[in-house]
């Protein structure tokens, strides 16, 4: 249960975006079920009965970073009369927006109704055992984020991504011959990119990936007590060696390549598992 600070920041954030929330619903056929956000060059091509670009929803800016369009896209599963939300592209921090930006697919998925949310980014590999195209499950993560007022509200005392739904991917995957990684992903604020030093330290605390998003979102997520999954999408595996290193250049293209087997996850997830996450 949310402390007193936490709800007051909610209530204030819900009020910011209840115009947002309005036209979001205006636009749902069916009762949202399901929110999915992409990252880093994450584009995928699943048919949509609505599509609404951001600066179009009360709000909400347009992202300022390659490889994310911008778009809430509103794909609708018949068979079991829900609505997904898919926002393609995500706010960051290094960006310069605040947390209730950051948080605003969150915060509006869950005012339409949605109980789930699938967390998906872009993100090096520290792991040895992995590599480029690999797709792994968060089975927790590590914030390394600094310090964020408003964010220190919401504690976690446990993991917030759902074992329960990262079991059922395990096995949606195994049907479609697309096998699954599992860790622990490191977020931090960015924009720069790791050195050789700092992989070291990353992989000694226990970290499995890296990236600069998904910790807000899963925190504010799992306080409004949403299910949330996490799949990082490993774009190369980073070295320790010096005079090593990777451009979002690349790693939108490596994203690029493996999102083919994100998106047939994500529609045998519509079509035929849907109460995996209601």
């Amino acid at each position: 249960m949310p402390g007193e600070y936490a709800l007051a920041v909610l209530s204030r954030w819900r009020s910011l975006y209840q115009p947002a929330m309005q036209m979001v619903r205006e636009h749902c056929t069916f009762p949202p079920a399901l929110a999915v956000l992409l990252g880093s060059g994450l584009q995928l091509e699943l048919p949509a009965a609505a599509e609404i670009p951001y600066e179009r929803i009360p709000a909400l800016p347009a992202p300022t970073v390659t490889g994310h369009q911008g778009v809430l896209r509103i794909l609708e599963s018949r068979r079991w009369d829900r609505t997904i939300l898919l926002w393609s592209g995500r706010f960051h921090w290094y960006e310069g927006f605040p947390v209730e930006v950051i948080a605003a697919p969150i915060l509006i998925s869950a005012a339409v109704g949605c109980s789930s949310v699938l967390l998906t980014n872009a993100a090096g590999g520290l792991n040895s055992h992995f590599a480029a195209g690999d797709l792994m499950l968060l089975l927790d993560h590590l914030n390394c984020f600094p310090p964020i007022p408003e964010l220190a509200a919401f504690s976690l005392r446990r993991s917030p991504y759902s074992a329960e739904i990262r079991r059922a991917l395990v096995q949606i995957g195994l049907k479609l011959e697309i096998p699954f990684q599992q860790g622990v992903y490191v977020g931090v604020s960015g924009p720069n990119y790791e050195t050789p030093a700092e992989v070291r330290f990353y992989r000694t605390i226990g970290g499995d990936a890296i990236g600069m998003s998904t910790v807000i979102e899963a925190t504010v997520a799992a306080t409004l007590g949403m299910k949330v999954a996490g799949c990082s999408v490993i774009t190369n595996v980073l070295s320790e060696l010096p005079a090593t290193g990777v451009s979002h250049t690349e790693v939108v293209q490596a994203s690029a390549l493996a999102a083919p087997k994100l998106g047939r996850i994500l529609q045998a997830v519509c079509d035929d598992h849907l109460p995996i996450f209601l």
